[in-house]
């Protein structure tokens, strides 16, 4: 696959979107925008393939890395202490969301119908996730008008990190800091063993989630590998903030690829 992606060609081209898409994250990240190593790169690939002659090209299996980390990420919220908490609180959980997805199911039926965009589209771009799941799962989905989903959830995304901090917080609401479970291990006692340990689960339970066809195997699979770890008592790896920044800069190139403006139907509706 490396020898077949990554001809001569392909690795001037890979260079040359590598470039564009580090410059739009340090370009976001000076102006303050909100997690700028996931939204520049993929602003900034989406108007290097649209407004110029020059080809882009970001290889896949890059981004299935970055959703690898992703999802390790996502398995150390599962330690003993959370899952029970869920337990304690699992009706009325199960009742909001099902609720919330019904809301979405309603909203997106009526925006649908208002637009004129096929219902699934609008559904994919209407469920809460987050941003780089929700488009990951589109592109897997058949007949999913990516950029639609796109636009959805950025706009999702940048009003809920405007809006929710001031309602958790707020006095209004009576928002305090609660303390959260710790599932990792010290930084000073990692051990060799215990990187591979890791390592080898999230890489193999990835493989195994896309030999068992689940949705977004590079993100579920080691999610629910490095959660089973947590779950039996052995604490997790803290992941340094530098890789999660890469992760979510591969993840965004990726998507900057995928969009296509010209898709946008009805855009001032």
């Amino acid at each position: 696959m490396l020898t077949s992606e990554f001809t001569e060609n392909n690795m001037v081209r890979f260079l040359y979107t590598l470039l564009i898409a580090l410059t739009g994250a340090l370009l976001f990240s000076w102006a303050a925008v909100p997690i700028p190593w996931l939204l520049g790169p993929m602003a900034a690939v989406l108007i290097a393939s649209r407004f110029t002659r020059s080809k882009v090209f970001w290889p896949a299996y890059i981004r299935d890395a970055g959703l690898i980390v992703v999802g390790y990420s996502l398995g150390l919220s599962f330690s003993r202490e959370a899952v029970i908490q869920i337990g304690r609180q699992l009706p009325s959980m199960f009742i909001t969301t099902v609720l919330l997805i019904a809301f979405c199911g309603l909203t997106a039926f009526a925006i649908s119908k208002l637009t004129g965009i096929d219902y699934p589209t609008i559904l994919t771009g209407s469920i809460p996730g987050g941003l780089s799941q929700m488009i990951a799962f589109a592109e897997e989905m058949k007949g999913i008008n990516i950029t639609i989903v796109a636009f959805f959830q950025v706009m999702r995304l940048i009003m809920i990190i405007c809006i929710v901090p001031l309602l958790i917080f707020s006095p209004i609401f009576g928002g305090h800091h609660d303390p959260f479970f710790q599932s990792t291990i010290p930084v000073n006692s990692i051990t060799p063993g215990h990187i591979l340990l890791f390592a080898s689960v999230t890489i193999v339970c990835a493989f195994l989630g896309t030999m068992a066809k689940l949705p977004t195997p590079f993100l579920l699979g080691p999610m629910a590998g490095t959660a089973a770890l947590i779950l039996i008592g052995i604490k997790g790896i803290p992941l340094p903030g530098t890789l999660l920044y890469v992760s979510q800069f591969v993840i965004g190139a990726y998507v900057g690829l995928l969009l296509k403006p010209q898709m946008l139907q009805k855009k001032c509706r």
